[in-house]
């Protein structure tokens, strides 16, 4: 390409065009209207991810009833993300067991109240706590804490 000079580049720049003035010395130009098209679909793409990232949070945060394979492993993720605190080395066997025993009993307490679709929701989110239990069991890692929140405790 040949040289360009300053008051080419001036004239490019207050018409709305882009300049690019590379390390090499060489310069690079856009026309307006390219820019415009590259930042029209650059806003499409981030919508779409931003419309795709909130389908999948709500996708984690809505507990799956009617399913029991689907919503183990939605729970258990679910579970991480909400209790993860990969600065612990997750708590002792004993916490696991009294987690597990803990969300059993909201299903049967929820079952005996005849709020049916709890009771199916603690089902999985007891065996969801049992799929993060037997990957920290199998990984000698966890990244999740098991255990009543702290409010929680002091109610009862």
């Amino acid at each position: 390409m040949a040289a360009i000079g300053i008051d080419e580049i001036e004239k490019l720049l207050n018409r709305g065009d882009w300049v690019k003035l590379n390390s090499d010395g060489s310069v690079e130009i856009a026309k307006r209207n390219s820019m415009k098209e590259l930042y029209e679909e650059m806003c499409t793409t981030h919508e779409a991810t931003a419309r795709e990232l909130r389908e999948l949070k709500d996708l984690l945060n809505t507990p799956e009833t009617s399913d029991f394979d689907k919503g183990v492993p939605l729970e258990a993720t679910h579970q991480i993300q909400r209790w993860g605190a990969a600065h612990d080395d997750g708590k002792q066997p004993e916490d696991w067991f009294w987690l597990c025993g803990y969300l059993a009993g909201k299903a049967l307490s929820s079952f005996k109240a005849g709020d049916v679709e709890k009771a199916k929701h603690h089902c999985i989110s007891t065996a969801a706590a049992m799929r993060n239990w037997h990957k920290a069991i199998a990984t000698g890692e966890s990244v999740m804490r098991p255990e009543i929140s702290a409010e929680k405790a002091s109610i009862g």
